[in-house]
């Protein structure tokens, strides 16, 4: 599967709602080819892009890329401490408590993640930007993991 271009399809499809939230998403997609479920490997890249763009502050930005070693999403949403990280890969985790705002989630967007690159042999990991806040999670497949 072309992980690129779903990334393309992906920043398209959320195109409309990154505006409204005044979130610039800029992306470079390099080619990147999977074995895998097509559904999945759709849900990982959307849930990735969606997390940059929901999780962000007014006039943020996020960075898609794709591209040999995997595929990386960098937002410049809220400061996130480096210890909560690993925390946000469990279900129903949040950094912020739920405000039960329309499209706000329930905290199963990088468990989700997670559990579609184990099942495509991929390594998921996520760390804090060191200026601005926001954060950064890459999903490395393979030989790259």
């Amino acid at each position: 599967m072309a992980v690129h271009e779903v990334a393309r399809e992906a920043v398209d499809a959320l195109a409309a709602e990154a505006a409204e939230r005044g979130v610039t998403v800029t992306v470079r997609a390099r080619p990147l080819t999977v074995d895998g479920d097509a559904v999945l490997l759709d849900r990982l890249v959307h849930n990735l892009v969606v997390n940059g763009v929901r999780h962000n502050v007014p006039d943020g930005r996020v960075e898609v890329r794709t591209g040999p070693e995997g595929i990386e999403v960098t937002n410049t949403g809220p400061e996130v401490p480096p210890d909560t990280v690993p925390l946000l890969f469990e279900p129903f985790r949040r950094l912020t408590a739920r405000t039960q705002a329309p499209d706000e989630g329930a905290g199963l967007g990088l468990s989700i993640v997670d559990s579609i690159a184990r099942a495509h042999d991929a390594t998921t990991e996520a760390f804090p930007n060191r200026e601005g806040g926001g954060l950064t999670v890459r999903v490395r497949f393979g030989a790259h993991g």
